[in-house]
């Protein structure tokens, strides 16, 4: 492991002990605004998501007949990474993201993760930082929306971005606490450890140029996986991977 991605490690256990973070489980009826009706549990204001039950049918003998909780939440949030071009490479900007559910409290996490609620402010919240970079850009490196846990969110979608900005136009983050800039080498480091990188910066890294988090190296050293990478996909093996994911319909 770099002498950096251990500094970024010490960083995120500072942020991870000045948190603060205490949770306590609490009955329905405590929930302010919370209500459960008509089979859901959905906020008073028709906003941020809801809980529906969800049968599954007719998709295989290994899921048939399963009953299950998901997370309803139809608007599109925003993931999205800050790049920047150094003379060692590529520099990914981190945010030390604390959050309910999370093991450890805080985890790595995308430069910009946002749902629309949270950009929106209907919580009543800050205003969401290097929201406007993003709005404002004219190009992207990578920019397309993606599926999210789709075990857990009914239908969920994400836009996931990775923008570079032209040198000099980079936030400086140096008086931000949550915030912090690390090499692709470094991230690397840190994909392999558990619960550091968090789900969203995944997806975000995964559904960008792989050739990014390689900066020139091999992106496999396997040879199998190389030339797995390498080869063209036909349209007919496309056509036949679009009717296995098709969308279930709805009842």
């Amino acid at each position: 492991m770099t002498d950096e991605a251990n500094a970024i490690r010490n960083w995120l256990g500072e942020v991870r002990a000045n948190s603060h973070l205490l949770l306590d489980r609490v009955a329905l009826r405590e929930c302010s605004r919370w209500l459960y009706r008509d089979g859901e549990l959905h906020h008073a204001t028709g906003r941020f998501f809801s809980i529906v039950g969800l049968a599954v049918n007719n998709v295989g003998m290994a899921r048939h007949g399963r009953q299950l909780a998901m997370i309803d939440q139809p608007e599109v949030g925003w993931l999205g990474f800050i790049i920047r071009r150094t003379s060692h490479g590529i520099d990914w900007l981190l945010q030390a993201k604390t959050e309910p559910g999370n093991i450890d409290a805080t985890q790595l996490a995308p430069s910009l993760q946002a749902t629309r609620s949270n950009y929106t402010c209907v919580h009543g919240g800050l205003p969401t930082r290097f929201l406007d970079l993003f709005r404002g850009a004219t190009a992207f490196v990578s920019d397309g929306p993606h599926s999210e846990q789709g075990t857990r969110f009914l239908w969920k979608f994400n836009r996931n971005s990775v923008l570079i900005l032209p040198e000099g136009d980079t936030p400086d983050v140096s008086g931000l606490e949550h915030w912090n800039w690390c090499s692709s080498g470094s991230i690397r480091d840190l994909l392999a450890e558990d619960y550091s990188v968090n789900t969203d910066a995944r997806s975000v890294i995964a559904t960008a140029p792989w050739a990014l988090l390689a900066e020139g190296g091999l992106l496999f050293s396997a040879p199998v996986l190389a030339a797995s990478y390498g080869q063209a996909v036909q349209p007919k093996e496309i056509d036949a991977l679009l009717d296995r994911i098709a969308p279930i319909p709805q009842a």
